[in-house]
C-alpha cells in the first residue's frame, strides 16, 4: 500500500512542477492566477487514484483507515514537492512573481 502511495506523490509532485513550469512559461500571470487551482486538482485526481489502485490491490473492499492513509500519503508528499518548487520559483528561478503578487 505505502509503495503505490509514496509512486502516487512522487507522480503528482512531478506533475505539479511540469504544469507550474508550463504555466509560467507562457505568462507569470497565468502561473500566479492558476497554479493553485490546477494543484488542488492534480492532487485530487492522485489521492483518488491511490485509494483506488489500493483498494484493487487489497480485493475490492477496505475500511476508512487504510483508504485515508493511502490518500493521505500521495497529498502529503505532492505538498511537499509543490511547495518546494514554489519556493524555488518566488526566490530563484523568478524573483518578480513577489512584485506581481502585490
Amino acid at each position: 500500500m505505502n509503495d503505490i502511495s509514496i509512486r502516487n506523490g512522487l507522480h503528482a509532485g512531478i506533475v505539479i512542477m511540469v504544469l507550474g513550469s508550463v504555466l509560467h512559461a507562457i505568462s507569470s500571470r497565468y502561473f500566479l492566477n492558476w497554479y493553485g487551482f490546477v494543484g488542488y486538482v492534480v492532487f485530487l485526481i492522485f489521492m483518488v487514484r491511490s485509494v483506488l489502485q489500493v483498494r484493487e490491490n487489497e480485493g475490492g473492499i477496505f475500511s476508512f483507515g487504510p483508504a485515508f492513509v493511502a490518500a493521505f500519503i500521495p497529498m502529503t508528499i505532492g505538498v511537499y514537492i509543490s511547495s518546494i518548487f514554489t519556493y524555488a520559483m518566488h526566490n530563484w528561478i523568478n524573483p518578480d512573481l513577489i512584485i506581481l503578487i502585490k
